[in-house]
């Protein structure tokens, strides 16, 4: 069971840095395509927070969105554990799910790793262009 969670959480790291790359990358090219109106934006004095307002509504959409979907589905593997994992080996292992810390988790995954991308594009972004 060791080895297991040893898996479980190199497996969620590579994924989460996956995540993130691809975050950043998608920001960047936001970040591209308007880049005129960027400049614009910047001569009239806006701030880069400013100027990336529109990805940072659309990274926080993107997470509701996120939230609302895994958390739909873990809720619906819950509450039906006997599709999933047959009753004989319920008795063997532990099955039950906290729900709630769960979607704890699921939230604070989805809204962080968007903000946190975010920002640090905006930040990078800012030092590149300063």
């Amino acid at each position: 069971m060791v080895i297991l969670n040893k898996i479980v959480v190199i497996l969620f790291i590579i994924i989460l840095l996956f995540t993130v790359i691809i975050i950043s990358k998608q920001v960047k090219i936001w970040f591209y395509e308007n880049s005129s109106q960027i400049t614009i934006l910047k001569l009239h004095g806006a701030s880069v927070l400013y100027s990336g307002s529109k990805i940072i509504r659309q990274a926080l959409f993107s997470s509701t969105i996120s939230f609302i979907l895994v958390s739909a589905i873990v809720f619906f593997i819950s509450m039906n554990m006997n599709l999933f994992i047959p009753l004989e080996l319920q008795g063997i292992i532990n099955t039950k799910i906290n729900l709630s810390s769960q979607i704890i988790n699921i939230f604070l995954l989805s809204y962080g790793i968007s903000f946190i991308t975010v920002m640090s594009v905006l930040i990078t972004y800012k030092i590149e262009n300063d």
